[in-house]
């Protein structure tokens, strides 16, 4: 979720011109994403969008996963993790998302 908040004094200009930068960057990259190709044109069944309550159990440990957008098309399901900038896979964080969509959805 693209979220700033500022308490008291408002958004000095020079962080507001930065923050319209970001967003259209984000904007361009979304709409150019494979995630929205993926989700036009299909029978597609959004099953979460960015909760934050999500856990699975490794042993008596909860884990906890907060999922950007998560669908499914088809009866194969799709998780997507917006960055913000990053071009790097962090390889444990898929694979606990992973974990958690089987166990929530089979």
């Amino acid at each position: 979720m693209l979220q700033e908040t500022y308490y008291g004094h408002g958004i000095a200009q020079e962080h507001m011109e930065d923050i319209k930068r970001k967003v259209n960057i984000c904007t361009d990259n979304l709409l150019g994403s494979k995630t929205i190709d993926g989700l036009r044109g299909n029978e597609v069944t959004i099953e979460e969008i960015d909760l934050g309550n999500n856990y699975f159990a490794v042993g008596q440990t909860k884990v906890y996963v907060r999922v950007d957008l998560l669908y499914s098309v088809n009866g194969h399901h799709f998780i997507v993790d917006w960055k913000t900038g990053k071009e790097s896979v962090d390889l444990s964080q898929l694979a606990l998302y992973g974990l958690y969509v089987r166990g929530a959805y089979g």
